[in-house]
């Protein structure tokens, strides 16, 4: 279990009621919501694994192949919190975890909301889609737009807009063109 003394109680309940909705092998299980003023915990299974943030970081860019099988996991994760109505809204190598075996997965919903949801901006930057920006209602596509920039990470070693600066982030990320040139050719398209 994790404690969030800085997080409100109704933060943790409404990521915990999020996730008793997913049952999924390649997403952090939930065991139990604790509350017991003024903390309380969310009790998750213990994924045995490394971010794949801390790898990247380790080992640097992979191929594209070696990307999809490490990803494989994590996007069947995404893939089924989307079918059960929740976006994740912070898709990122930090949010992934590979065990032992080379699996991965999905963990810290703790921004994720029902599809379609109106609500304030949030999410890492480097991942952000255009809609997150503008505080638009989240969707799968949310997510998507994050995993591609996971993806061109995972080539390239670093974030699709590597740019400290927010607001030329901002920009980027709602009228830059893609960033394919530091991706290998064969994926560019």
């Amino acid at each position: 279990s994790t404690l969030f003394p800085t997080r409100r109680s109704s933060d943790l309940r409404a990521e915990a009621r999020l996730l008793a909705d997913l049952d999924d092998e390649h997403v952090v299980h939930l065991y139990e919501y604790v509350e017991d003023a003024p903390h309380s915990a969310i009790v998750q299974e213990l994924v045995n694994g490394v971010s794949l943030q801390a790898m990247l970081d380790r080992n640097g860019p992979v191929t594209p192949e070696a990307a999809l099988v490490v990803l494989k996991g994590s996007l069947l994760g995404l893939g089924a919190a989307h079918e059960a109505g929740v976006v994740h809204r912070d898709y990122k190598p930090a949010n992934i975890v590979v065990t032992g075996d080379g699996d991965t997965k999905l963990i810290d919903f703790g921004i994720a909301v029902r599809r379609d949801s109106a609500v304030p901006s949030a999410g890492t930057p480097n991942y952000m889609a255009p809609e997150q920006w503008h505080g638009g209602p989240a969707t799968p596509a949310t997510d998507v737009y994050a995993a591609t920039g996971v993806f061109v990470s995972c080539l390239t070693g670093r974030p699709p807009y590597p740019s400290p600066d927010m607001d030329a982030l901002r920009h980027q990320h709602l009228n830059s063109p893609p960033p394919a040139i530091n991706v290998p050719v064969p994926v560019r398209p």
